[in-house]
């Protein structure tokens, strides 16, 4: 099998993390994340604990709080649509185009 780089940007202090557990664990921090991964492909499902995987410093970038201040404005004046099934979907669609 071959094997391919890939590019990940992280917090230094999750880099630390990680290293200190791929270390105990007595594995290189690449091994450590291709053990992740493959534990993620073969069960196809992600298990995260909110409260554990946030921090202070994963607030949203100044553009995405701008847009997300914009969207709940939009919310709270009742100017958003949906959810859609896929076939209100179409119909929603098909009536903005006529």
């Amino acid at each position: 099998m071959s094997t391919v780089s890939l590019n990940v940007k992280i917090n230094s202090d999750l880099k630390s993390a990680l290293v200190y557990q791929a270390e105990n664990l007595g594995v290189s921090l690449s091994s450590f994340v291709n053990l992740a991964l493959t534990q993620i492909s073969k069960q196809k499902e992600i298990v995260i604990n909110p409260s554990e995987a946030l921090t202070p410093a994963d607030e949203p970038s100044p553009k995405l709080a701008r847009i997300l201040k914009k969207a709940q404005k939009e919310i709270e004046r009742g100017e958003t649509y949906g959810p859609f099934t896929p076939a209100e979907s179409k119909e929603f669609l098909n009536n903005l185009m006529s």
